[in-house]
């Protein structure tokens, strides 16, 4: 395993998607953290590590994917006693790995930013700054991360494996996830998404959204009896996805 996850390692590490988990944060974290205190400020940045989460499986393990192939690495790979789930499992483990680089990127950025007064009130003019003393339930927004992390790849890896080209996976990867953003209410306030029918409805059938929902609840606080459907469904949706990547992948 470890000699697969140093192989996917030296095929991915001069492609330029390598740059994308590093560069969209700075433009998520300078456009899109706002509020009118610091409450609502804190919330803001927990949406952006939600579409961390999202990118990391869904574009991330894709394209490590979509390397793979390129390189013709996969089809040596598939002539030896390497089985599918392990190489699939060391191409996690490489996104894991980018999706740590990019929280802590993210992050860090975020606190220079808060620390040196860039972000105001959206209402008063007044400087804000990010409080994660303001956060209700740690454990809920752990949970959530997890699930979310789950998720994202599960999707990402039935959507290499379905897409028969590389401009496929490129298309439905981002549909889905520009589409999970607004339907998650990350870019949108969330009273606004409520109003819309529309999301609502289709917002149950994404599995991110559902995922996203824990994250919000360790934000704002939730009582444990709310949270059992936010954890099973996009569990079950995630390992359906799994089970047809599974069954659909191949080698070349």
């Amino acid at each position: 395993m470890t000699a697969l996850y140093k192989l996917i390692l030296k095929t991915n590490i001069k492609s330029p998607s390598l740059a994308f988990p590093l560069v969209t944060p700075i433009v998520f974290v300078l456009v899109f953290i706002s509020g009118t205190n610091d409450e609502e400020l804190t919330t803001s940045f927990f949406k952006i590590i939600s579409i961390m989460l999202m990118q990391s499986g869904t574009f991330g393990f894709g394209f490590t994917m979509i390397a793979l192939k390129k390189s013709i690495m996969l089809k040596r790979i598939g002539a030896t006693k390497i089985t599918k789930p392990e190489v699939l499992t060391a191409s996690i483990l490489y996104g894991f790995t980018m999706l740590l680089i990019s929280l802590v990127w993210t992050t860090s950025f975020t606190m220079i930013l808060s620390v040196s007064g860039y972000y105001l009130s959206s209402t008063t003019g007044e400087t804000l700054h990010i409080d994660f003393a303001t956060v209700a339930n740690w454990g809920y927004i752990v949970l959530g991360i997890i699930i979310s992390i789950f998720v994202s790849y599960s999707i990402g890896m039935m959507f290499v494996s379905l897409a028969r080209t590389d401009e496929q996976f490129a298309m439905s990867a981002m549909l889905y996830f520009f589409f999970s953003i607004l339907l998650a209410g990350l870019l949108v306030n969330n009273e606004i998404r409520q109003e819309i029918p529309f999301m609502v409805w289709t917002g149950y059938f994404n599995p991110t959204v559902w995922a996203n929902q824990i994250i919000n609840f360790g934000v704002s606080g939730v009582n444990n009896e709310e949270l059992w459907l936010e954890i099973v469904v996009p569990i079950l949706m995630a390992i359906l996805a799994i089970g047809v990547s599974l069954k659909t992948f191949k080698w070349d």
